[in-house]
C-alpha cells in the first residue's frame, strides 16, 4: 500500500471581491485584512494595472479636468482649468494649448456640463465660461438673472434646459428650453426640504414606471436629501414632487455619475444606487449595493472618471496616509487601488477618463500637485507594466483548522495578456499575524505569447511554521509584462497548535 501523504491543500481563488481595507490594518478583523495593489479586478481574476505615461507639465495649479470624446471632425479632448488659465489638451495632435483668451479665471476648480455641443463651466466664484466644441473658443457664458452669476455652481440638463445650483443657496436657475444664453427664472426648494441646507448639484434620470421610462429631474443637497419632480419645467402645471429620501452625506459637487438609467451617488458611506434608494432596498446588505465598505475614504472634491471601455469608476483618495486613486468594479462592487508611490506633495488633485479614438483614447489622465504640475496618462488597455509594484495580500487564512501550517509549495494561475512575449514571474512573502516571515520567493518563470493558463510552482522548502492563519503576499515589480492571476493552490502540512 502506498504511504499516506500528509500533504494538504487549499485553493485560494483570485480577489475578484476586490479588497478589504483599513488604514492602520490592525484595525480589521484579521480575517479579512488584505490589499490590491495596482491590479484591475475582473471577472475572472485581476490584471496588472499599466505605467503612467507623462504627458505635460502646467506649472500651475489644476483643479479639474473635463474629457471631450469628440467623434467626426472632432479631436477628443481633455479641458484642464489652472488657477489662471484654461488649457485644452489634444492628445491625437500632440498639443497643450492655452485657450484663455479673454476669460477671467482665479479658481482651478470648475463643475463642467455638456449642453448644445458646448460645455458650460461653473465654480460660483468667477464669471461662468462657455467652450464651443465646434468652434474650439472659451468665453463668457450669457446667463441673466441671479443678482450675481458668479455665485452660479453646478449644471446639468432635463428636458432640453439647462438649471444650475446655486453656490450656498437653495435656488436652482434654468434657462429657456434649448436655450444657451439669456434670462434665468430662480427655483427654491427650501419650502420642499424636510431637513433644510442648501442645494449642491442635480441630474436628470430616467427611471422605468413599469409601463414606461420617463425623463425625472433630480436634485441634492448638502445634506443628503433628495428631491424628484416630474413635469416640463418647474413653472409648468404638471410639475410635481413625487419622490422624497434622504441618503448618507454626498461627497462634493461631482458626487453623481450616470450609469445605464441608473445614477451613482458617491457618499461618506460608499458609492450608492438611487435607483435601489426609492425601490425601497434600506437594508444595509443591499441599500450600498454598489460598492463593498471601504474605509477610510476621504474622496476629494474632483471627477469621479468613468471608463467606458471597462467596468470601472475611479475616485481620488485625501486620506493623509494614503492617496491612492481607488478603482471600482461596479459590476461587482469590488476595489482594488492605484498608487505609483504617491506622497502629499506629488499625488493626484484633478482626473478624468477620455474616451474617442486615436493617440491618448480609452484611458484615465490624472494630474500631480507636485512641483510642476504634471498630466499622466495610463491607457487600460493592458500594454507596459514597467517599473510598476503590483501587490495582491491575501487575508489571513486559516485553512479550515486552527492548527499550525507548514507551507510546503504553492501553486499559481498565471496567464500573459499583455500580447507579446513575456516572462510570468511573481514572489512571494508569507505574513504572520505577529509580523513578516521572511519567505520570499520568485515563482518558476514561464517565457510564452500566448494566452493560456499555466499552473506555476514554488517550493518553499525553508517556509517552517507559519503560525495558524498565514497572509499571503503576491508581489512583483513589473518588467513590462502583463499577467493575469486566477487563484492560487497552498499545498501544507499541520501540526501543533
Amino acid at each position: 500500500m502506498p504511504e499516506r501523504s500528509s500533504i494538504r491543500i487549499a485553493s485560494i481563488p483570485p480577489p475578484i471581491d476586490g479588497i478589504d481595507y483599513i488604514s492602520p490594518p490592525d484595525q480589521m478583523p484579521v480575517t479579512s485584512a488584505r490589499d490590491l495593489l495596482n491590479y484591475y479586478v475582473y471577472d475572472w481574476g485581476i490584471r496588472q494595472v499599466n505605467k503612467p505615461s507623462f504627458w505635460t507639465s502646467f506649472f500651475e495649479s489644476i483643479g479639474s479636468i473635463f474629457p471631450i470624446d469628440g467623434g467626426g471632425s472632432i479631436s477628443p479632448c481633455l479641458l484642464c482649468p489652472s488657477a489662471s488659465k484654461m488649457w485644452r489638451v489634444t492628445p491625437s495632435a500632440g498639443t497643450t494649448t492655452n485657450i484663455t483668451g479673454g476669460a477671467v479665471i482665479t479658481n482651478s476648480f470648475w463643475n463642467m456640463n455638456q449642453f448644445q455641443k458646448r460645455v458650460f463651466m461653473y465654480n460660483g466664484v468667477d464669471v461662468p465660461l462657455v467652450y464651443d466644441i465646434a468652434a474650439g473658443t472659451l468665453g463668457a457664458a450669457g446667463w441673466t438673472g441671479p443678482a450675481s452669476v458668479n455665485a452660479l455652481y453646478h449644471g446639468w440638463n432635463y428636458k432640453q434646459t439647462q438649471y444650475v445650483v446655486e453656490k450656498s443657496s437653495t435656488n436652482v436657475w434654468y434657462g429657456g428650453t434649448g436655450l444657451i444664453t439669456g434670462p434665468m427664472t430662480a427655483f427654491d426648494i427650501a419650502p420642499y426640504l424636510e431637513n433644510y441646507s442648501p442645494a449642491l448639484c442635480g441630474t436628470s434620470w430616467s427611471y422605468n414606471q413599469g409601463l414606461s421610462n420617463d425623463e425625472l429631474w433630480v436634485v441634492l443637497s448638502e445634506g443628503g436629501e433628495v428631491l424628484v419632480y416630474f413635469g416640463s419645467d418647474p413653472s409648468s402645471t404638471n410639475w410635481e414632487l413625487i419622490g422624497r429620501a434622504q441618503i448618507p452625506t454626498p461627497v462634493g459637487s461631482k458626487c453623481l455619475r450616470k450609469l445605464g438609467q441608473d445614477v451613482l451617488i458617491t457618499t461618506i458611506r460608499g458609492v450608492i444606487s438611487l435607483k435601489d434608494v426609492f425601490a425601497g432596498r434600506n437594508e444595509d446588505a443591499s441599500y450600498y449595493s454598489v460598492s463593498r465598505k471601504i474605509n477610510p475614504l476621504n474622496f476629494g472634491n474632483l471627477e469621479v472618471a468613468y471608463s467606458k471601455y471597462n467596468p470601472f469608476l475611479y475616485y481620488q483618495n485625501n486620506v493623509s496616509t494614503d492617496y491612492s486613486l481607488y478603482v471600482l468594479n461596479y459590476e461587482r462592487g469590488a476595489w482594488s487601488r492605484i498608487n505609483y508611490g504617491f506622497t502629499s506633495s506629488s499625488r493626484p488633485v484633478a482626473m478624468a477618463w477620455l474616451g474617442g479614438t486615436g493617440v491618448g483614447s480609452n484611458g484615465m489622465w490624472y494630474v500631480l500637485n507636485d512641483a510642476d504640475f504634471t498630466l499622466y496618462y495610463i491607457p487600460d488597455e493592458p500594454s507596459d507594466s514597467t517599473g510598476v509594484t503590483h501587490t495582491w495580500k491575501t487575508p489571513f487564512n486559516s485553512f479550515e483548522s486552527q492548527y499550525r501550517k507548514s507551507i510546503r509549495y504553492i501553486k499559481a494561475n498565471i496567464r500573459n495578456v499583455g500580447g507579446n512575449a513575456s516572462n510570468i514571474t511573481n514572489s512571494i512573502n508569507i505574513e504572520l499575524m505577529g509580523g513578516m516571515q521572511s519567505a520570499s520567493q520568485s515563482l518558476a518563470t514561464v517565457a510564452t505569447t500566448d494566452t493560456r493558463y499555466y499552473n506555476i510552482q514554488v517550493d518553499l522548502p525553508d517556509a517552517g511554521d507559519t503560525e495558524k492563519s498565514p497572509s499571503l503576499i503576491f508581489s512583483k515589480t513589473g518588467a513590462g509584462e502583463i499577467n493575469e492571476i486566477s487563484g492560487i493552490d497552498v499545498f501544507y502540512e499541520e501540526g501543533g497548535l
